[in-house]
């Protein structure tokens, strides 16, 4: 029988009870090298999905470029150039999803991760997310001034802000006592105008997102910014990792994305959780009808996470300290999410309900088991606001 005992240095030490013959149990202790899952997160992990998601984006800011010159020769009548930049959207989207259950470092907020920078809000806001503020920039059209991405809130760009103007319809989600429809700004726009003036406020977005992953790479790769250094060297002066357990516990940190944002938000506003967050309680990607695909990704990222992917994970600790049901227990409600959220094919507003709570069922079990027993196990923290 296994117990966590603490951490010195890179290696977990644990204590195993034996128990002899004759009945007579004795303590001792056992070394576990944890420093796989550290090194492994940039390069089998992270590093991967990044890339996907870079690739996305590129094909993407093409997409929008190509709608911005077809609206600004014929107006409104851009349907082909639209729908192939909703194509790439789908596409881009989907691939940053898997890159939300990575948020470590430079990714994380500065207000709780080490080495946090924010950098992930500036790509994906939700749920920090006003359609009205959107429309309001649609109509200024400044996105071209110097500072504008630097002096708005993440509410008017990123790829939630970029779902709007691509899929929402040509009224404004402004109140009636909102400027832009008190004096008429959105009504002189007309159609043409609108839709020239999203177009072209895509084709911004969609190039400051790439440019955004872009540095987000930059920032972990050992040729840069080599946060992924920082990570494998915890514990050294050069790191700002004091301990290997903080690098360890920063990626598990990581994986509460299925339970602060996919099980409370994502899937629990659905199922009937109280939310006061404004636009977003509409759910997530409501216009782009990727709600059930983005938890799936969501999900895809998770287990990555857990295992390491194809190098080790906390499932290979776990193992090495005599905790294999606990690792299997792990993957088995993996699968069991996974399932639910692949049995609901429609957008999660329009759902069974009955789909929904066996989402969320399984989220709620599977959040559990990483919150209670593998911390245990494992002697982690628990971040604040998980549970």
């Amino acid at each position: 029988m296994y117990k966590a005992g603490g951490w010195s240095a890179g290696l977990l030490v644990v204590s195993v009870l034996a128990v002899g013959c004759k009945k007579e149990a004795a303590e001792e202790e056992v070394v576990v090298d944890v420093s796989g899952p550290i090194s492994d997160f940039w390069p089998l992990v992270l590093e991967p999905a990044l890339i996907e998601a870079g690739d996305a984006a590129e094909l993407l800011r093409i997409a929008g470029r190509e709608w911005s010159e077809a609206a600004q020769l014929v107006g409104a009548a851009t349907e082909i150039t639209q729908g192939d930049a909703q194509d790439a959207f789908v596409d881009a989207m989907l691939a940053w999803e898997k890159v939300e259950l990575m948020q470590v470092g430079p990714l994380g907020p500065s207000y709780a991760a080490i080495g946090g920078l924010d950098m992930r809000d500036h790509i994906y806001s939700w749920p920090f997310v006003s359609g009205c503020r959107v429309d309001e920039e649609t109509v200024e059209a400044n996105w071209g001034s110097v500072g504008f991405y630097d002096d708005n809130l993440t509410d008017v760009f990123g790829y939630d802000a970029l779902e709007h103007v691509l899929y929402d319809d040509l009224e404004n989600d402004c109140g009636a006592d909102a400027d832009i429809n008190q004096e008429g700004d959105w009504e002189d726009l007309g159609p043409d105008g609108v839709v020239q003036n999203r177009a072209a406020f895509a084709e911004s977005m969609a190039a400051r997102i790439k440019g955004d992953i872009d540095d987000v790479y930059a920032a972990w790769s050992p040729d840069d910014g080599n946060f992924a250094g920082a990570l494998q060297y915890a514990g050294e002066v050069s790191s700002p990792f004091v301990t290997p357990i903080e690098a360890l516990n920063a990626i598990f940190d990581a994986l509460f994305y299925l339970d602060t944002v996919v099980e409370d938000k994502k899937v629990g506003w659905h199922a009937g959780e109280a939310c006061s967050a404004g636009d977003a309680c509409a759910g997530e990607l409501p216009l782009s009808g990727l709600s059930a695909l983005a938890v799936q990704k969501n999900l895809e990222a998770g287990r990555d996470v857990f295992t390491g992917a194809t190098g080790r994970g906390f499932d290979d600790v776990l193992e090495d300290i005599g905790e294999g049901a606990l690792s299997a227990e792990v993957l088995a409600q993996f699968d069991d999410a996974a399932a639910a959220a692949g049995a609901i094919a429609d957008p999660y507003g329009s759902a069974s309900p009955d789909d929904i709570e066996a989402l969320h069922a399984s989220l709620r079990a599977l959040n559990e088991t990483l919150r209670v027993d593998v911390a245990a196990a494992l002697a982690l923290q628990v971040p604040e606001g998980a549970g």
